[in-house]
């Protein structure tokens, strides 16, 4: 088609006038407009094969060159059409990827000064550096994928302090135990902890961790001294039956899914101990399955829709508080008498308990961990003690342990299985002990703590892959941490991972394909022939790592339990199952892993529900060579 002046006009489809149109976006207006020029420059190179223009020329041409030219026209058609397409290919690439990459890397960027512009402005420290991430959304969707490797990966570029956006929250996330001691120390003064809404939902703010402070100091101060090595005494037995007669039902399955096996586990024995149900309750499965509906609800989106877990959750916490009602009631209303009757007594010469002491000497395997704290607020005379601080108390427990203690168990499982040389040593020192043929619920409370070489090993599980790899504060005020400003209303992320990590001084990260695990770092022998010498630091004769172990580290280096006044109180019937666990499986059991070791490490540290471990009897010969 001509245009007006004569020369040719290139008819533009619609797509390409739609291009024309103005639109709002900038960028997409400049490449259309470049889009149109270059287009019509294209269609003027583009010109009709010269025609001839006389009759004597047509009258010269042979039918041969007619037909020579129309091949070339008909070649050069060719060429032109692929080179419209290829152009018409790079157009669309630029609409549709590379001017929206753009545009997300403009929002971002001011993302990041938006995030900055909430820092502290009368503080004169910087932030730390570090990325913010995609808007609102922040880095959770790396840290939900990435993990492990993406926190190694921002330690690596930017230190042991560095800034995200995690959680909804603008957060400054920190490992090493320098710093991470000024933050367990400030509890209270620089940070506070913040759960989310469905934490402060299904557990309550009638115990120690949502509760207000007098509430909180209260019952974890009842919780300290119900659980303290004096009270173990009297649940060692009930822990040690549990774990012998699981024990042994996993020899005689040969084969078994650890983390569940180790859930039965651990669930059952802290139902037993701790709530007061007993293995033998016709509802013991309800209960497991309601502790996991606990847990989900509590890590979930709360949407109240049929089915899901944040219902679940809530019917769990209703059902587990009717439980402990019928159980605990009567025994909150009882006279002292009545309370602190003792089987084994009569009426007439029942003895008189007076102090803590003498209640633990009396109490029996029968007492729970929550009827001891009712009995030990009888004795101080605190009668702020109500039920609904037994029944939140009692959902935190299930939180709190029943997850990070089944992960921990199954772990050791596995490093054990991995570290025959271990096992030999355990098998030593047992039977050095005089333990090897001793019934496990007649081994001592103490007796089973003072097994040094148990103890280690259990400690080497809890440091290489703690089951909790982290905490999160709330920061109450601007303050300094390591020459940079956490401002007020933060988020603080503490990594107890990373912080084992660095105190290992090693580079090998401790979760590599194959386990890193030595029980002697906790043990080490090569420090006491040291502790004269200020020589250069020994180097061991199979490698080139300089000799680093526990005993050269300071208190906050080793972290799986926290530290100061929200440490776990739950750390000396955790240590105890674990210890207790380890005791039999070596005496009993012969086991290996029978599929590939995968562990997941969002939001514990724990294997993949499908890791398989065979158990076997241990035979009289694995006897003898130890």
């Amino acid at each position: 088609m001509l245009s007006s002046d004569g020369g040719p006009h290139f008819q533009r489809s619609d797509s390409e006038v739609a291009v024309a149109v103005p639109v709002n976006n900038s960028l997409t207006q400049v490449f259309g407009y470049l889009h149109l020029f270059i287009m019509e420059e294209l269609h003027m190179s583009l010109q009709q094969p010269d025609i001839p223009n006389s009759t004597s020329d047509i009258d010269n041409s042979t039918s041969s060159d007619i037909g020579t030219k129309m091949e070339t026209q008909s070649e050069v058609a060719t060429r032109n059409q692929g080179l419209m397409q290829t152009y018409y290919f790079c157009c669309t690439f630029m609409r549709c990827l590379i001017v929206p990459c753009i545009l997300i890397l403009v929002i971002c960027l001011l993302w990041e000064k938006y995030c900055v512009s909430l820092r502290d402005k009368t503080c004169n420290l910087p932030l730390p550096n570090g990325r913010m991430g995609f808007p609102i959304v922040g880095e959770m969707f790396h840290f939900l994928f990435l993990g492990v490797t993406l926190q190694r990966a921002r330690r690596k570029e930017f230190g042991p302090i560095y800034r995200t956006h995690l959680f909804g929250r603008p957060t400054i996330r920190v490992s090493g135990e320098k710093y991470i001691k000024k933050l367990l120390l400030g509890e209270g003064q620089l940070v506070e902890t913040k759960w989310p809404y469905t934490t402060q939902v299904i557990l309550g703010s009638d115990g120690i961790v949502n509760g207000c402070k007098k509430t909180h100091t209260t019952i974890k101060r009842l919780t300290l001294r119900a659980l303290s090595p004096r009270f173990m005494e009297t649940y060692a037995s009930s822990v040690q039956r549990s774990v012998k007669r699981h024990v042994a039902n996993w020899n005689d399955r040969s084969e078994i899914h650890v983390l569940e096996e180790c859930k039965q586990l651990i669930t059952k024995t802290m139902m037993t101990v701790l709530l007061g149900i007993r293995e033998d309750d016709p509802d013991i499965q309800k209960y497991i399955t309601a502790a996991d509906d606990i847990i989900n609800g509590i890590l979930c989106i709360p949407l109240d829709t049929p089915y899901s877990s944040w219902r679940k959750g809530k019917q769990a916490r209703k059902f587990i508080f009717e439980k402990l009602k019928t159980t605990l009631k009567s025994k909150m209303e009882c006279r002292d008498d009545e309370l602190f009757s003792t089987q084994g007594f009569s009426t007439a010469n029942r003895p008189v308990v007076s102090s803590i002491d003498e209640l633990a000497a009396l109490s029996g395997s029968y007492d729970s961990v929550l009827v001891n704290i009712i009995k030990i607020a009888r004795l101080e005379g605190e009668t702020s003690l109500q039920l609904k601080n037994l029944q939140n108390l009692a959902l935190e427990i299930i939180f709190a342990g029943t997850q990070s203690l089944q992960s921990s168990s199954s772990l050791l499982i596995l490093h054990l299985s991995q570290h025959p040389e271990v096992l030999d040593k355990l098998r030593k020192e047992i039977k050095a002990n005089g333990l090897w043929d001793t019934s496990l619920e007649e081994i001592p409370y103490a007796k089973v703590n003072s097994l040094s070489y148990v103890s280690h090993v259990v400690n080497e599980v809890l440091r290489v892959t703690p089951p909790i790899p982290g905490a999160i504060r709330l920061a109450k005020k601007t303050f300094d941490l390591g020459g940079y400003q956490v401002p007020k209303g933060w988020q603080v992320m503490f990594s107890i991972r990373e912080t084992h990590e660095m105190a290992s001084g090693r580079e090998k990260p401790l979760q590599a394909a194959h386990l890193e695990y030595n029980p002697s770092y906790f043990a080490c022998g090569k420090c006491e022939k040291q502790k004269q010498q200020k020589s250069s630091p020994v180097i061991h004769a199979d490698d080139n790592i300089p000799h680093i172990c526990h005993n050269k580290n300071g208190p906050f280096s080793f972290i799986p339990f926290g530290k100061g006044s929200r440490m776990c109180a739950g750390v000396n019937y955790a240590l105890f199952v674990l210890r207790v666990l380890t005791i039999e499986v070596v005496r009993k059991s012969n086991f290996r892993p029978t599929t590939p070791i995968k562990l997941k490490c969002i939001p514990m540290t724990k294997p993949a529900h499908s890791v398989k471990v065979s158990f076997k009897p241990l035979s009289p010969s694995s006897h003898e060579s130890c």
